[in-house]
């Protein structure tokens, strides 16, 4: 496996955004497995269904009304919604068998020290951890499980699923500190010891 300097960070411009650059909520939908009731640009429906996120200290933060869709940062949806696309992704709908491998194999592995990487050289790669296509990989004792994650200031989001067992689970959250109670719960709901937690602190 090839190793390149890479970085993760949802501020920056996606590929995504370079091949849909107006509004990709249109394209982007008729190609997903499944049906967001939600979307990427803001519509003044949104107003009385998002939640109120939090700071560290509780304190209500500003609602964050993207007038432009992001790919990497602006889909609004639940987390029922986003359980039922990792189902579509674990049960091949609108899937080839063959995505879906693409999925689970490795493409590069993770620097265990840092997460946007791009300036610096790793002194040692994870043999746990790694990006595969749009999804993150723990690989060990011959499992492979799929993980994700989101940071958007106030809310928080993670996402594990077993593609083996055809399970998952999806947290979504409106607090600044909810990926500290996040690994117990992930662990607790796929019976495992998720490690991306160590790389995202």
């Amino acid at each position: 496996m090839s190793q390149i300097l890479w970085g993760f960070s949802g501020e920056k411009s996606s590929a995504t955004d370079l091949i849909f650059p107006d509004n990709c909520s249109d394209d982007c939908r008729s190609r997903l497995p499944v049906r967001f009731k939600q979307d990427q640009s803001w519509r003044p429906s949104f107003d009385s269904l998002t939640a109120t996120g939090y700071d560290s200290k509780g304190a209500p933060g500003e609602l964050w009304k993207p007038k432009e869709a992001g790919s990497a940062s602006s889909l609004n949806t639940t987390a029922g919604d986003y359980a039922l696309f990792v189902d579509a992704v674990l049960n091949g709908k609108g899937l080839s068998s063959s995505v879906l491998r693409q999925m689970e194999t490795p493409e590069i592995a993770l620097d265990p020290t840092c997460r946007i990487c791009v300036k610096q050289e790793p002194k040692e790669l994870s043999k746990t951890l790694f990006w595969g296509l749009g999804w993150g990989i723990q690989r060990e004792h011959e499992s492979v499980l799929l993980w994700h994650w989101g940071d958007n200031g106030d809310f928080k989001a993670f996402v594990m699923a077993d593609p083996a067992r055809k399970s998952g689970v999806v947290m979504f959250a409106n607090g600044e500190d909810a990926l500290n109670v996040a690994k117990p719960i992930i662990d607790t709901a796929i019976g495992t010891d998720s490690l991306a937690f160590a790389w995202l602190k």
